[in-house]
Parts: structure tokens; C-alpha cells; sequence
């Protein structure tokens, strides 16, 4: 592998599989039309973390409370080419950290929220371009 690419997301109850499923897809075209290694940083019940057991995907559980020392961990890792963070309960100070770390791509279905990463994919039919500022140092993918 020439690398690392980092996923952070959640799947519950609370917050359903899709975040998953998206990354986990997203992960394998990674793997293999860049040859990067996926590891996920997840906060899951342990029968959804089968999933990635099953997948042969790397992980490791997090808890949202621990926003911080997840990102400590992730910052532990040698040749991290990318964050990807796919979560409804991340904080603009994760991704700042994370911004810290590496280059950074956030995933967002519902909301208009403002974040500093360097990609934002919004793929929400309501939203519009002009809901979300222009940056100079950050693609927009609405």
C-alpha cells in the first residue's frame, strides 16, 4: 500500500447504516484505484462492527465523546494521505485537528453546516450552492 486513508463515521440506531455503507464503498474503490489502506474510526454496537470484520477492513471503535483522543490516535499513524468524515457528530474543532493531520474531506447529507476541511460533499437535493461560503482552500461538491 502507498498509504493511509482514514474514515471517522458513525452507524446505530441513532444514525442508521448508510454512513457506513457509503465509506466502506467509498474504501474499496480507494484501495483499489489509489492502492491506500482504509482505516476506519468508528463509533458502532458491536454487531454492526462485524460488518467491517467480515470486509477485512481495519478499525477502530471511538465514542463521540472522545473527539480528542481520537484524533490523537489517528495522528499516531504514519502515512496518512487523507481524512475522510462521514458523521453527524463531529465538531468543527475535530476537523480542525484533523486538518492538522493531513488533507480533509467531509461528507454531509442533511444539513448546511460550516466546516474547514478541504472537500465538502453535500449530496442533499435541497442544498444549494449558495448555502455554503466560498473558500478559497476548499472544493465544493453540492
Amino acid at each position: 500500500m502507498r498509504g493511509i486513508v482514514i474514515f471517522r463515521c458513525d452507524a446505530g440506531v441513532q444514525s442508521g447504516l448508510g454512513h457506513l455503507m457509503r465509506c466502506i464503498e467509498l474504501a474499496n474503490s480507494i484501495k483499489k484505484i489509489n492502492k491506500l489502506e482504509p482505516i476506519f474510526f468508528i463509533n458502532a454496537p458491536n454487531n454492526i462492527l462485524k460488518i467491517l470484520e467480515v470486509k477485512k477492513i481495519k478499525f477502530y471503535k471511538s465514542r463521540y465523546s472522545l473527539a480528542r483522543s481520537t484524533a490523537n490516535s489517528i495522528k499516531k499513524i504514519k502515512s496518512i494521505k487523507l481524512i475522510i468524515i462521514d458523521s453527524k457528530v463531529v465538531n468543527h474543532k475535530f476537523i480542525i485537528q484533523c486538518n492538522n493531520i493531513s488533507k480533509t474531506l467531509c461528507i454531509q447529507d442533511e444539513i448546511k453546516q460550516e466546516f474547514d476541511c478541504d472537500i465538502l460533499i453535500n449530496n442533499n437535493v435541497w442544498i444549494k450552492k449558495t448555502d455554503y461560503e466560498i473558500k478559497k482552500n476548499r472544493i465544493n461538491l453540492l
